[in-house]
């Protein structure tokens, strides 16, 4: 595990770079509380040479037949004093500590999320970016807080052991150079166990999220009623088991390894202590210490002992919370690449021109064929737009290119006119209202769910009614305790569980509240019966006045009530007219609707 000097320097410069960023971050979220840390820690260091000299002196004044009690009142109350302040110091320390960690963790875990609110779509659909994600998760509401105290031990340490080893060097320097040698075997030991353990984290990257897979499908509600319907939760769990089992077989062979060379370091470590110890004794037989000398050196070798074993220890410490951390800063150093340019152009007030895709292809990173191919398509205001296609023709994607979740390979995806990459991402999705098949269903208040359309809007309640009645869902909230107030869902006490189409319905008021111009619907009522559907569709169909509406439906029951119908297939529009004109056409669509009306004959 040494490695070639190149290996070492840059182990070193990327150690110096996290444990950087660990206390820049520690400054950020509570600078008092770094202060704090730093004194009390550095105050019970400075005692204990200061404890070992002062009870040199009053040892060797006890030792003196002539010495009076009055005369050693000074040195044991100077002791006393020392002692009471150091436990003082260990007190509030300890209570400075508990603070320190959640403060910091709370500000660890906040940058972390505000960072991956904001990191492409694209980090959360590559393998890679997601195993580096999971390891910078891993223990952030506690690494930084200890990388950052294990930092302040060690200058703490530093300060006792200067004044320790001056002492002891004062007393006999070979003591010195084998209490410090002493600790070395143990230092390396637990460098090198940090390394492997990490290589072994970093490898069992899938695996670990693999096992996390399993288990939320047995816990999560979403996927619990299919696996227990199915039957599955002994394969689940055996599963979850033979994957748990094969990461023990190999963390079991590391620390094996690992027991090995420390118990090979203790036994060495042990030797050079005894022979400390062997050196105190044979000096102090023969009469060349006093009886204070004999225990100041004592006390103070095995403190240098314990001082650099606590100084390897917190350096172990800061290696092996540093190489965990740097997943965690490598994560916040992603740049998204979907960003606002530097000089955004706005939005039209009205976007006359509506959306237009104009000869648009588009590729996913690392992907060698396009998902879309030379894609034009125009909506204008007051139109509603079906997209309809099998599942993985491209429609989705196009709506991600719309709300600029991704940019173009080539072409140009238009919103009133301008270039979406000409525009603040925020300000462009702020006019555009999304639903998409796999909503979110929000275990919040009734209110609070559907003034989510709009969060930065002050909440009115006559506008969240209105948007539930246009939804048809205000039969849903009146059948509940609290109206408004009720909690949907069950994961929080007094919530209410509610069906498919009741959350569906939701999600649509969600939707109608935003009251955006461009409105997206991706499968907007499948969870809905045709005459609900029916029902919901006509009055979208007449609320969209001047508004841009876009489906995407398989139902040719939704998408016959479009302006305009477009039919993608492998990422291509093959036809675009209305139902009537692509009926006629007798091509894919004429087919596609056949074939799904034989089943209503």
């Amino acid at each position: 595990m040494a490695g070639t000097p190149e290996e070492q320097s840059s182990s070193l410069r990327a150690l110096l770079r996290t444990s950087r960023g660990g206390v820049r971050l520690a400054w950020d979220a509570t600078p008092s509380g770094v202060v704090s840390m730093t004194m009390f820690t550095m105050f019970t260091s400075a005692f204990a040479p200061v404890a070992i000299w002062l009870t040199k002196t009053v040892v060797d004044r006890v030792a003196d037949p002539g010495v009076t009690t009055a005369a050693l009142v000074p040195g044991l109350l100077a002791v006393g004093i020392v002692a009471a302040l150091n436990r003082v110091a260990s007190l509030l320390l300890n209570n400075e500590a508990m603070n320190f960690i959640e403060t910091l963790s709370q500000g660890a875990t906040e940058r972390f999320l505000a960072h991956a609110a904001i990191v492409d779509l694209a980090t959360f659909e590559d393998p890679a970016l997601l195993d580096r994600m999971d390891r910078a998760a891993e223990g952030m509401n506690y690494r930084p807080a200890n990388l950052v105290m294990a930092l302040v031990s060690v200058l703490a340490s530093l300060v006792g052991l200067t004044g320790t080893a001056g002492v002891l060097l004062a007393l006999d320097p070979i003591l010195l150079l084998l209490a410090a040698i002493s600790v070395l075997p143990v230092f390396f030991v637990q460098r090198v166990t940090n390394r492997w353990i990490y290589a072994m984290r970093f490898d069992l990257s899938e695996d670990l999220r693999e096992r996390y897979y399993y288990r939320n499908l047995i816990v999560t509600a979403e996927a619990s009623k299919e696996v227990r319907a199915a039957n599955l939760g002994g394969l689940v769990v055996d599963r979850y088991r033979a994957l748990h089992s094969a990461q023990r077989v190999k963390q079991r062979a590391l620390y094996r390894r690992a027991s090995r060379l420390a118990a090979a370091a203790g036994v060495l470590s042990g030797i050079l202590t005894a022979s400390g110890y062997i050196l105190v004794a044979s000096r102090g037989s023969g009469g060349g210490f006093t009886p204070g000398t004999m225990a100041a050196v004592i006390a103070a070798m095995a403190l240098v002992s314990t001082t650099v074993s606590g100084l390897t220890a917190s350096m172990a410490n800061i290696d092996q919370h540093a190489v965990f951390l740097s997943d965690y800063f490598a994560f916040l150093a992603i740049e998204p690449k979907v960003v606002a340019p530097a000089r955004p152009t706005a939005l039209p007030p009205a976007l006359i021109d509506g959306v237009e895709f104009d000869r648009v292809t588009f590729r996913y990173e690392g992907s060698a064929e396009p998902v879309l191919h030379d894609v034009s398509l125009h909506v204008k205001p007051g139109t509603m737009l079906a997209l309809v296609g099998e599942n993985g023709a491209g429609k989705t994607t196009m709506m991600k290119l719309l709300l600029r979740l991704y940019d173009t390979t080539e072409g140009a995806v238009r919103v009133g006119g301008v270039d979406v990459r000409e525009v603040d991402p925020g300000e462009l999705r702020s006019r555009i209202g999304v639903l998409f098949q796999d909503y979110v269903n929000y275990q919040l208040t009734v209110r609070e769910a559907v003034a989510l359309g709009r969060p930065e809007r002050d909440i009115d309640d006559d506008v969240i009614w209105d948007a539930l009645e246009r939804a048809r869902a205000t039969h849903v909230v009146k059948g509940m305790r609290n109206g408004l107030d009720s909690r949907l869902g069950r994961w929080f006490t007094d919530g209410h569980e509610i069906s498919g189409g009741q959350w569906q319905r939701l999600a649509l008021a969600r939707l109608i509240y935003r009251n955006a111009d461009i409105w997206v619907l991706d499968e907007p009522t499948s969870a809905l019966d045709p005459e609900a559907e029916a029902a919901i569709f006509g009055e979208l169909r007449e609320q969209l006045a001047d508004r841009i509406g876009i489906v995407i439906s398989h139902r040719f029951s939704t998408v016959r009530i479009a302006d305009h119908i477009a039919v993608v297939d492998a990422g291509r529009v093959l036809e675009y007219g209305s139902h009537d004109d692509l009926v006629r056409a007798g091509g894919r669509y004429a087919g596609l609707f056949e074939l799904q009306a034989a089943g209503y004959r």
